[in-house]
């Protein structure tokens, strides 16, 4: 099995640029106005996180293989989150703080309460509007914690179709308090459905129960309310480009710019939005309306998340994993 798999790098980093973009053109010009045309703006953007928690499922279930015990597969996800989250929270707070605009400026308890990530669950606003997506995330965790737990981590039919079905359930009944532990259920299924055929497991179930989990997405995203609800389009691309991914037709995706980008991606995702608005904000305070006003907080954040990346996410995680987590699980034997 490869350690490093380029081209779902590269996928990390289409996500964030996409994410990125859509926030600073079309979500921006709902929030804010833009005075340029609305022909630049991309608002499939909002699918990107879809798209982040398909690769989340992937990559987790390909983690949770190697960890020994359920302790140590917590450790890892806990080094890999909190650090940098942490830092770029200080960051955007700072920014915020300074130079935000009177209603995005972070309170004292606020910044604490964020530093939980489960801000959302105590009540308290995200210092960041691109926070919300990390509970979802954390919910998708304590369900692999839980079935590791239970020894019953391969079994993935079982529990996958008993959380796909509390999915269902949620989204029928329309369970705000629970929906976002599952409305996205099916986006991380089939993250680790599509795991399991890239390691060889094309059987027929596999493709089936990708469909379903497809389908469960479609239903609990879809708002009767909207005039143009075409969600089952940007979400069957996604689910074609991991198809494609799999049957080895996206290598051209395996280069250094969208690695790149998929080497800063968590960083950059949790500082784009708040300072990104701020720098725009300022620019039109100035006079500058076109275009081109994205680019400067574009060409800013991605420094800002390289910084990040480079001297504080990957050193910290360097360290834990050669001198921390050696100490604490080289010992231990796997459990399942």
């Amino acid at each position: 099995m490869k350690q490093r798999i380029g081209v779902l790098d590269s996928f990390r980093g289409l996500a964030a640029i996409s994410v990125v973009y859509y926030h600073y053109t079309y979500w921006f010009r709902q929030i804010h106005g833009h005075t340029f045309s609305p022909d630049y703006d991309f608002d499939y953007g909002s699918y990107s996180v879809n798209f982040f928690f398909i690769i989340s499922g992937f990559v987790i279930f390909m983690t949770v293989e190697k960890c020994r015990n359920p302790l140590e597969f917590a450790y890892k996800r806990f080094i890999r989150l909190y650090p940098t989250y942490w830092i770029c929270l200080i960051f955007s707070a700072f920014v915020l703080y300074y130079w935000g605009i009177i209603n995005t400026r972070p309170t004292l308890s606020q910044f604490f309460i964020n530093f939980t990530m489960i801000q959302r669950v105590l009540r308290s606003d995200d210092i960041d509007p691109s926070y919300w997506s990390l509970l979802p995330e954390l919910a998708f965790y304590f369900v692999i914690f839980f079935v590791f737990t239970l020894k019953i981590l391969n079994r993935i039919y079982l529990w996958g179709s008993v959380w796909v079905l509390a999915s269902l359930i949620n989204g029928y009944f329309d369970l705000h308090f629970l929906e976002m532990f599952f409305q996205y259920t099916g986006l991380f299924v089939s993250g680790v459905l599509f795991y399991k055929m890239f390691n060889d497991d094309k059987r027929l179930l596999n493709h089936i129960a990708l469909l379903i989990c497809y389908l469960t997405v479609v239903l609990n995203i879809y708002d009767s309310s909207a005039k143009n609800n075409f969600a089952y389009i940007p979400l069957g691309i996604i689910y074609g480009l991991f198809y494609l991914f799999l049957y080895n037709k996206l290598n051209f995706l395996d280069n250094k710019p969208l690695r790149f980008l998929g080497y800063i991606s968590y960083p950059l995702y949790l500082i784009h939005q708040g300072v990104g608005f701020t720098i725009i904000l300022k620019l039109k305070s100035y006079g500058y309306n076109d275009y081109w006003i994205i680019f400067l907080p574009i060409v800013f954040t991605i420094f800002v998340a390289y910084i990040i990346s480079r001297f504080i996410e990957k050193p910290i995680i360097f360290f834990a994993k050669n001198n921390i987590e050696k100490r604490l699980f080289l010992k231990t034997e796997k459990v399942f």
